[in-house]
């Protein structure tokens, strides 16, 4: 997970003897139950891009840095059976010279474009950067989510994006209710149901509410402000439960915070409260030994002697800082997770960096910036984005920034 480069690889590759790509490769057995169900293969993230073959086929690319991304092998992986399952990575020199696609603080020794100041004085992980995980789903199941708060109207809702994998027409009815992570006995609405028909191999949308939320403040997601040493933020819990008439087809539940950052005429806020940010910026290419947010041990979960990301965000917090931008730079899971529950604030910030190393494309950098947001925006924690950090000088007629925005 800290890529090729990484100080965990062993041996390393210079990511400078690189040229263009590499390959990684290794057999895969489909466990014998996902007969009749939806497989993929979800990954964390990949730099700068990436093909996924199984076998002899190719069955998707992606492009860009830093944000997660799934193959889907449905139909194509048989249960039972071995597979060879081979990402070819590319590089960011693979996407032009300069590339077109956005380049955080990539400062790999070798590396053309790179001014020899920099050379080198930072790290920056290519190739498979965070999970590679087998997924197995039933054949219709919630594909994606995004739960929408509002504290100004007292009102909740969730979209959801649900796919159908089988051969016919599913009309699908979505049903859910709430339960505390804190334990906490509140009173929850009651979420009508939603019913939706989904086509053959393909996805449908369906909405839930908008629903009153009537629990007071003590029931919304706050910054841990003023620092309380034994502070745990307010995180909800929905479950969804997806069937037809015939069978219920699938179960989850997601965690959520009742919040909403918003901003007035030059000050941010939470809650409709005026909160100022106080924090450090951390960047993806610039922390330490390491190559990625997954190989760093303060972003990890706890383990052995290792108190890992609950301790890193309260050490922030203990010196007054109760915010950070992840400078170019997408947070993992964890991360996020863990700040929902400690009440600490994420600003994740788009791959771009105005550093003459890339050069603007409307489709690749619009498209990183809406996977950040998209790999981000069912956290509580993440009180804003930033689009691109420190914009330089127009890529032809238009600010990096503003052709993002755009976008």
């Amino acid at each position: 997970a800290g890529g090729w480069n990484s100080d965990q690889q062993s041996p390393q590759i210079p990511s400078a003897t690189v040229k263009d790509h590499a390959v990684y490769e290794r057999q895969i057995a489909i466990p014998a139950d996902a007969k009749d169900q939806a497989v993929k293969i979800r990954f964390g993230g990949c730099n700068y891009g990436a093909e996924v073959w199984l076998d002899d086929t190719k069955i998707t690319e992606h492009t860009g840095p830093m944000t997660p991304f799934e193959a889907d092998v449905t139909g194509i992986a048989i249960p039972g059976k071995t597979h060879t399952l081979r990402v070819k990575a590319f590089t960011r020199l693979h996407y032009g010279k300069p590339p077109n696609v956005p380049v955080g603080f990539d400062f790999n020794k070798g590396v053309p474009g790179v001014s020899a100041g920099y050379n080198g004085h930072t790290k920056f992980a290519y190739g498979l950067i965070g999970h590679v995980r087998l997924s197995v789903l039933p054949a219709v199941h919630v594909a994606d989510w995004f739960v929408r708060t509002s504290v100004a109207k007292k009102e909740w809702a969730c979209d959801l994006w649900l796919e159908n994998t089988t051969d016919k027409d599913r009309t699908v009815t979505v049903t859910a209710s709430m339960s505390s992570w804190n334990k906490r006995n509140w009173d929850y609405p009651v979420i009508p149901a939603a019913t939706v028909t989904i086509a053959p191999k393909s996805k449908a949308k369906a909405t839930l509410g908008p629903v009153a939320w009537n629990l007071g403040p003590e029931s919304y997601w706050w910054p841990n402000i003023p620092f309380n040493e034994n502070y745990h933020a307010q995180l909800h819990f929905l479950n969804i439960r997806a069937a037809d008439n015939m069978k219920s087809w699938h179960t989850i539940s997601w965690r959520f915070g009742f919040v909403e950052h918003g901003e007035g005429p030059f000050y941010y806020t939470v809650n409709g409260v005026r909160v100022t940010g106080i924090g450090d910026s951390n960047s993806y290419g610039q922390i330490g030994e390491y190559d990625c947010w997954t190989e760093t041990p303060c972003f990890q979960p706890p383990h052995g002697d290792v108190k890992g990301c609950p301790e890193t965000w309260k050490r922030y917090q203990r010196l007054g800082f109760n915010s950070m931008r992840l400078s170019t730079s997408v947070p993992s899971d964890y991360m996020m997770e863990s700040a929902d529950e400690a009440g600490h604030m994420l600003i994740p910030e788009g791959g771009s960096w105005g550093n003459h190393t890339g050069k603007f494309n409307r489709e690749t950098f619009g498209r990183q910036m809406q996977d950040t947001i998209k790999a981000c925006r069912n956290h509580p924690s993440v009180a804003r984005y930033s689009i691109c950090n420190e914009p330089r000088e127009p890529r032809g007629t238009n600010w990096v920034w503003r052709g993002i925005i755009d976008d």
